[in-house]
């Protein structure tokens, strides 16, 4: 591995045990995430899109993770092996940002929040 083949694992979210670390490259710099994180709900933002997620396993932690962690396992190693075996590393990390960040439609929703798609609000200022 030389400093052409550096690469950094990263979540973009706010809890790395419930989320998915996706490689990235300095010399390609950000990878697509949407809209930056602010104090209200965006749905086009991964990281509150991925916040909804890490609030609802808030509430049974072990269980939500014993729900998610073999896929999550499972998508990071695919990731791992697709940077290990690229010729093109710059497009296979973008490759790897593109793919599904849940199972594809009709498969199992475990990282999906439970319950109506409740618009989470910041913390701070609570009384």
């Amino acid at each position: 591995m030389g400093p052409e083949r550096a690469v950094h694992w990263v979540t973009a979210t706010s809890a790395p045990c419930t989320s998915l670390f996706k490689p990235v490259l300095f010399a390609t710099g950000a990878p697509p995430v949407g809209p930056a994180p602010s104090d209200g709900y965006d749905r086009k933002s991964l990281w509150w899109r991925h916040e909804r997620l890490h609030r609802a396993l808030l509430a049974d932690h072990a269980a939500g993770i014993a729900l998610i962690a073999d896929e999550r396992d499972a998508l990071e190693a695919g990731f791992r092996a697709r940077i290990d075996r690229a010729d093109d590393l710059a497009a296979a990390v973008a490759d790897c940002w593109r793919r599904p960040r849940r199972p594809r439609r009709g498969g199992p929703r475990r990282w999906s929040p439970p319950g109506p798609a409740a618009q989470p609000t910041p913390a701070a200022g609570r009384g």
